[in-house]
Protein backbone atom coordinates (compact mmCIF):
# COMPACT_ATOMS: atom_id res chain seq x y z
CA UNK A 1 0.00 0.00 0.00
CA UNK A 2 1.30 3.76 -0.84
CA UNK A 3 1.60 5.67 1.80
CA UNK A 4 1.06 9.86 1.38
CA UNK A 5 3.52 11.83 2.34
CA UNK A 6 4.06 15.37 4.16
CA UNK A 7 7.25 17.12 4.21
CA UNK A 8 8.23 19.76 6.27
CA UNK A 9 10.80 22.12 6.94
CA UNK A 10 12.27 22.61 10.81
CA UNK A 11 13.87 25.96 11.81
CA UNK A 12 15.69 24.88 15.41
CA UNK A 13 17.33 26.40 17.55
CA UNK A 14 21.11 24.81 17.92
CA UNK A 15 21.37 24.31 21.42
CA UNK A 16 17.69 22.28 21.41
CA UNK A 17 19.01 20.38 18.09
CA UNK A 18 20.26 17.12 19.46
CA UNK A 19 16.95 16.96 21.87
CA UNK A 20 14.92 17.66 18.48
CA UNK A 21 16.47 15.04 16.37
CA UNK A 22 16.22 12.74 19.36
CA UNK A 23 12.84 13.34 19.79
CA UNK A 24 11.90 13.11 16.05
CA UNK A 25 13.94 9.65 16.01
CA UNK A 26 11.69 8.58 18.79
CA UNK A 27 8.33 9.24 17.23
CA UNK A 28 9.43 6.78 14.47
CA UNK A 29 7.39 8.40 11.39
CA UNK A 30 9.92 11.23 10.29
CA UNK A 31 12.69 10.34 6.98
CA UNK A 32 14.90 13.32 7.20
CA UNK A 33 16.46 14.73 4.13
CA UNK A 34 20.39 14.67 4.03
CA UNK A 35 20.46 17.76 2.22
CA UNK A 36 24.47 17.85 1.22
CA UNK A 37 27.53 15.70 2.03
CA UNK A 38 29.24 16.39 5.32
CA UNK A 39 32.44 14.83 6.09
CA UNK A 40 32.23 11.45 8.28
CA UNK A 41 33.64 12.15 11.65
CA UNK A 42 35.85 9.11 13.09
CA UNK A 43 32.84 8.31 15.10
CA UNK A 44 30.29 7.71 12.16
CA UNK A 45 32.99 5.54 10.32
CA UNK A 46 33.58 2.95 13.15
CA UNK A 47 29.57 3.01 12.87
CA UNK A 48 29.67 2.03 9.71
CA UNK A 49 32.50 -0.55 9.65
CA UNK A 50 30.73 -2.06 12.47
CA UNK A 51 27.31 -2.14 10.48
CA UNK A 52 29.68 -4.13 7.50
CA UNK A 53 30.79 -6.27 9.87
CA UNK A 54 27.35 -7.26 11.65
CA UNK A 55 25.86 -7.28 8.21
CA UNK A 56 28.45 -10.20 7.36
CA UNK A 57 28.09 -11.68 10.27
CA UNK A 58 24.09 -11.92 9.80
CA UNK A 59 24.76 -13.45 6.06
CA UNK A 60 27.52 -16.01 7.55
CA UNK A 61 25.06 -16.90 10.32
CA UNK A 62 21.72 -17.50 7.34
CA UNK A 63 24.10 -19.75 5.66
CA UNK A 64 24.82 -21.75 8.78
CA UNK A 65 21.65 -22.17 9.69
CA UNK A 66 21.28 -24.79 6.16
CA UNK A 67 25.14 -25.95 6.72
CA UNK A 68 28.48 -26.10 8.69
CA UNK A 69 29.82 -24.93 11.24
CA UNK A 70 32.06 -22.30 13.38
CA UNK A 71 31.67 -23.12 17.28
CA UNK A 72 32.88 -26.77 18.55
CA UNK A 73 32.40 -28.54 21.18
CA UNK A 74 35.72 -29.80 20.84
CA UNK A 75 38.85 -28.81 22.45
CA UNK A 76 39.98 -27.06 18.76
CA UNK A 77 38.07 -24.94 16.65
CA UNK A 78 36.55 -25.92 13.53
CA UNK A 79 39.45 -24.56 11.08
CA UNK A 80 41.69 -26.99 12.95
CA UNK A 81 39.56 -29.82 13.38
CA UNK A 82 39.32 -29.53 9.35
CA UNK A 83 43.25 -29.40 9.27
CA UNK A 84 42.88 -32.32 11.59
CA UNK A 85 41.48 -34.35 9.31
CA UNK A 86 43.24 -33.47 6.33
CA UNK A 87 46.18 -34.32 8.80
CA UNK A 88 44.38 -38.05 9.76
CA UNK A 89 43.98 -38.54 6.20
CA UNK A 90 47.54 -37.81 4.71
CA UNK A 91 48.89 -40.23 8.01
CA UNK A 92 46.84 -42.86 7.02
CA UNK A 93 48.12 -42.71 3.00
CA UNK A 94 51.04 -43.28 3.92
CA UNK A 95 50.20 -46.15 6.15
CA UNK A 96 47.97 -47.85 4.05
CA UNK A 97 51.15 -49.58 2.21
CA UNK A 98 51.77 -50.85 5.35
CA UNK A 99 48.82 -52.70 6.42
CA UNK A 100 47.53 -52.11 10.15
CA UNK A 101 50.33 -53.23 12.40
CA UNK A 102 51.03 -52.70 16.31
CA UNK A 103 53.80 -50.07 17.74
CA UNK A 104 53.92 -51.34 20.82
CA UNK A 105 55.36 -54.59 18.79
CA UNK A 106 57.98 -52.44 17.26
CA UNK A 107 59.02 -51.44 20.67
CA UNK A 108 58.96 -55.23 22.04
CA UNK A 109 61.75 -56.06 19.18
CA UNK A 110 64.10 -53.11 20.21
CA UNK A 111 63.92 -53.98 23.67
CA UNK A 112 65.22 -57.53 22.61
CA UNK A 113 67.59 -55.84 20.93
CA UNK A 114 66.20 -55.26 16.88
CA UNK A 115 65.39 -52.50 14.61
CA UNK A 116 62.49 -52.94 12.56
CA UNK A 117 63.20 -50.44 9.26
CA UNK A 118 60.66 -49.42 6.58
CA UNK A 119 62.02 -48.71 3.21
CA UNK A 120 59.95 -47.63 0.14
CA UNK A 121 61.03 -47.17 -3.60
CA UNK A 122 60.25 -47.24 -7.14
CA UNK A 123 60.83 -50.88 -9.14
CA UNK A 124 63.54 -49.27 -10.84
CA UNK A 125 65.16 -48.62 -7.37
CA UNK A 126 64.88 -51.71 -6.14
CA UNK A 127 67.83 -54.12 -5.78
CA UNK A 128 66.83 -57.83 -5.34
CA UNK A 129 70.19 -58.02 -4.26
CA UNK A 130 69.15 -56.30 -0.77
CA UNK A 131 67.38 -59.95 -0.20
CA UNK A 132 70.84 -61.74 -0.03
CA UNK A 133 72.54 -59.01 1.89
CA UNK A 134 70.34 -58.56 4.50
CA UNK A 135 66.81 -59.70 6.69
CA UNK A 136 64.65 -58.00 3.83
CA UNK A 137 60.80 -58.61 4.68
CA UNK A 138 58.66 -57.47 1.16
CA UNK A 139 55.60 -56.02 2.00
CA UNK A 140 53.41 -54.85 -1.01
CA UNK A 141 53.93 -53.59 -4.63
CA UNK A 142 51.44 -51.30 -6.23
CA UNK A 143 51.90 -48.58 -9.00
CA UNK A 144 55.42 -48.93 -9.59
CA UNK A 145 56.31 -48.56 -6.05
CA UNK A 146 58.07 -51.39 -3.43
CA UNK A 147 57.38 -50.97 0.42
CA UNK A 148 60.09 -53.68 2.30
CA UNK A 149 61.01 -53.63 5.88
CA UNK A 150 65.10 -54.93 6.94
CA UNK A 151 65.14 -56.44 10.54
CA UNK A 152 68.81 -56.11 11.70
CA UNK A 153 70.49 -55.87 14.92
CA UNK A 154 69.67 -52.15 16.98
CA UNK A 155 71.84 -49.61 15.96
CA UNK A 156 73.21 -51.27 12.59
CA UNK A 157 71.54 -49.64 9.71
CA UNK A 158 72.31 -51.74 6.66
CA UNK A 159 74.09 -49.35 3.63
CA UNK A 160 71.21 -48.75 1.19
CA UNK A 161 71.11 -46.18 -1.24
CA UNK A 162 67.89 -44.91 -0.05
CA UNK A 163 66.72 -43.85 3.42
CA UNK A 164 64.41 -45.51 6.08
CA UNK A 165 60.61 -44.17 5.67
CA UNK A 166 59.87 -42.21 8.79
CA UNK A 167 56.11 -43.28 9.53
CA UNK A 168 53.33 -41.68 11.79
CA UNK A 169 53.67 -43.18 15.34
CA UNK A 170 49.97 -43.77 15.34
CA UNK A 171 48.66 -47.21 13.70
CA UNK A 172 46.29 -46.80 10.58
CA UNK A 173 43.35 -48.33 13.60
CA UNK A 174 44.44 -45.42 16.08
CA UNK A 175 44.16 -42.30 13.22
CA UNK A 176 40.78 -44.04 12.25
CA UNK A 177 39.52 -44.35 15.85
CA UNK A 178 40.87 -40.34 16.34
CA UNK A 179 39.64 -39.19 12.67
CA UNK A 180 35.79 -40.44 13.62
CA UNK A 181 36.09 -38.96 17.04
CA UNK A 182 37.17 -35.79 15.78
CA UNK A 183 34.03 -36.12 12.90
CA UNK A 184 31.76 -36.91 15.12
CA UNK A 185 32.43 -33.73 17.36
CA UNK A 186 32.72 -31.48 14.30
CA UNK A 187 29.23 -32.74 13.54
CA UNK A 188 27.98 -31.64 16.67
CA UNK A 189 29.38 -28.36 16.58
CA UNK A 190 27.87 -27.90 13.56
CA UNK A 191 24.47 -28.80 14.98
CA UNK A 192 25.37 -26.45 17.99
CA UNK A 193 26.25 -23.37 15.59
CA UNK A 194 22.80 -23.76 13.82
CA UNK A 195 20.66 -23.83 16.71
CA UNK A 196 22.37 -20.68 17.93
CA UNK A 197 22.31 -19.26 14.66
CA UNK A 198 18.47 -19.71 14.67
CA UNK A 199 18.21 -18.19 18.38
CA UNK A 200 19.89 -15.18 18.04
CA UNK A 201 19.54 -14.28 14.35
CA UNK A 202 16.18 -12.09 14.98
CA UNK A 203 18.23 -10.07 17.81
CA UNK A 204 21.36 -9.62 16.06
CA UNK A 205 19.12 -7.96 13.13
CA UNK A 206 17.69 -5.79 15.58
CA UNK A 207 21.15 -4.82 16.52
CA UNK A 208 21.47 -3.58 12.75
CA UNK A 209 18.53 -2.32 12.56
CA UNK A 210 19.27 0.04 15.46
CA UNK A 211 22.65 0.69 14.15
CA UNK A 212 21.82 1.62 10.96
CA UNK A 213 19.05 4.12 13.37
CA UNK A 214 22.05 5.56 14.74
CA UNK A 215 23.80 6.22 11.43
CA UNK A 216 21.35 8.03 9.85
CA UNK A 217 21.39 10.48 13.21
CA UNK A 218 24.76 11.00 12.63
CA UNK A 219 23.90 11.78 9.13
CA UNK A 220 21.25 14.11 9.85
CA UNK A 221 24.08 15.85 12.39
CA UNK A 222 26.71 16.29 10.05
CA UNK A 223 24.16 17.53 7.09
CA UNK A 224 21.94 19.99 8.07
CA UNK A 225 22.84 23.46 7.41
CA UNK A 226 22.96 26.26 9.58
CA UNK A 227 21.81 29.53 9.81
CA UNK A 228 22.32 32.91 11.58
CA UNK A 229 26.07 32.69 12.38
CA UNK A 230 25.49 29.01 13.55
CA UNK A 231 22.59 29.59 15.85
CA UNK A 232 19.87 27.87 14.22
CA UNK A 233 19.89 24.77 12.35
CA UNK A 234 17.82 23.84 9.08
CA UNK A 235 16.14 20.26 8.75
CA UNK A 236 13.59 18.68 6.06
CA UNK A 237 11.31 15.61 6.41
CA UNK A 238 8.61 13.78 5.37
CA UNK A 239 6.07 12.24 7.49
CA UNK A 240 3.05 9.89 6.64
CA UNK A 241 0.00 12.37 6.37
CA UNK A 242 -1.86 10.22 9.57
CA UNK A 243 1.06 10.62 11.78
CA UNK A 244 1.33 14.30 11.33
CA UNK A 245 -0.45 15.26 14.74
CA UNK A 246 1.70 13.15 16.60
CA UNK A 247 4.46 15.68 14.86
CA UNK A 248 2.99 18.52 15.76
CA UNK A 249 2.30 17.55 19.14
CA UNK A 250 5.71 17.49 19.30
CA UNK A 251 6.31 20.85 17.55
CA UNK A 252 3.86 22.40 20.53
Amino acid sequence: MITRMKKLTFLIYHKEYETFLEELRSLGVVHIAQRQSGEADETLQAALRKRASLKATLSSMLLLTEKAPLQPATPCTPQEAETLLDDYDAQMDQLAPWGNFSWSQIERLKAAGWDLLFYACSEREYDPQWEADHDLIPVSEDGGRRTFVIVCSRGMQPQLPIEPVQLPALSLSDLQAKKNHTEQALEAARAQLKNYCCRHYATLLTSVSQLQADIDLMKVRLDSDTMADGSLRLLEGWIPEDCEPQVRTLLD
